[in-house]
């Protein structure tokens, strides 16, 4: 009935899989929980071996294929019709989580969401944490890839672009493709909370890949609903549209530059603000070059 999909990559979480494993098994339902290992150092996955339970496949990667190209291959390995994919420093704090999506089995992409820890983090995640919780934990969208359920007919007809190399919009990509299709997409309150945070180094490199990532989406594939589902793209169009981006070009580096150092030693007070800024003035670097 069920194949939970867990990309896994360098972060040790056996208590995810074992409550899985208890949830699946108090629901009496046909299930396999399946883990594929993205070339993971050898310490940060030598623990899945104890994993021998016959509900679990689990595979190891000799090379890292990414994002979008692991989720695919997880699905390829899937036996049941319905496909419940979760990122693996994930923590469940439902003891209904599972129950809760098999309720929800039919036709429809359904996210469940994700939700941060209530406790502080160290001053060099900040980032990460504050971003998470005031944006990300709130967000919107329909579609989050990191925990979401899908019929596996639907995933074989989407699939995540591969060609997306590195972090960045491989969801709002596969959302797009499901609304194109007719794929009703809903989102449920079912989270999982998200405990692996990023250093503000980490979480300032991965934004930058996103945006990089988004501006060739755009440009490259021409793929302008991708620039209006996306807030940083539409607001810039809009900008476009008036012709103030001309205003952005005023002391683009050095801007970029000072709100970078202010971010690497950001407080919380100050950090979604200047996650704003730089968002901004990078993405219009990247329309400049």
């Amino acid at each position: 009935m069920l194949s939970i999909c867990i990309p896994h990559y360098n972060f040790i979480n056996p208590s995810l899989f074992e409550n899985l494993l208890q949830q699946c098994r108090s629901a009496k339902i046909k299930f396999e929980i399946i883990i594929i290992d993205d070339a993971s150092l050898t310490n940060n996955k030598t623990y899945l071996k104890s994993f021998t339970q016959p509900e679990f496949q689990i595979f190891f990667l000799d090379k890292n294929i990414g994002r979008s190209a692991i989720r695919n291959l997880l699905a390829t390995k899937a036996q049941y019709p319905h496909l419940l994919f979760l990122d693996a420093d994930a923590e469940i704090i439902s003891k209904d989580f599972i129950s809760n999506y098999i309720n929800q089995l039919d036709d429809r992409i359904i996210s469940g969401g994700r939700v941060y820890p209530a406790e502080l983090p160290k001053p060099n995640y900040y980032l990460h944490y504050k971003y998470g919780s005031q944006v990300e934990q709130h967000a919107q969208s329909q579609f989050q890839s990191n925990n979401f359920l899908v019929p596996k007919s639907a995933f074989s007809t989407l699939v995540f672009d591969e060609k997306i190399k590195g972090y960045g919009y491989e969801d709002v990509l596969f959302g797009l493709g499901a609304k194109r299709l007719g794929i009703e997409l809903k989102k449920v309150n079912n989270p999982v909370k998200h405990i692996q945070l990023k250093t503000n180094e980490e979480f300032v490199n991965d934004m930058e890949q996103a945006l990089r990532n988004l501006t060739e989406l755009i440009t490259k594939k021409e793929d302008w609903q991708i620039a209006e589902e996306v807030s940083i793209s539409s607001f810039y169009q809009k900008l476009k549209k008036y012709r103030l981006t001309f205003l952005l070009s005023i002391g683009t580096g050095k801007i970029l530059r000072k709100t970078r150092a202010l971010m690497l030693g950001s407080s919380l007070i100050s950090a979604t603000s200047l996650i704003a800024v730089y968002k901004l003035y990078y993405y219009h670097s990247l329309q400049q070059t």
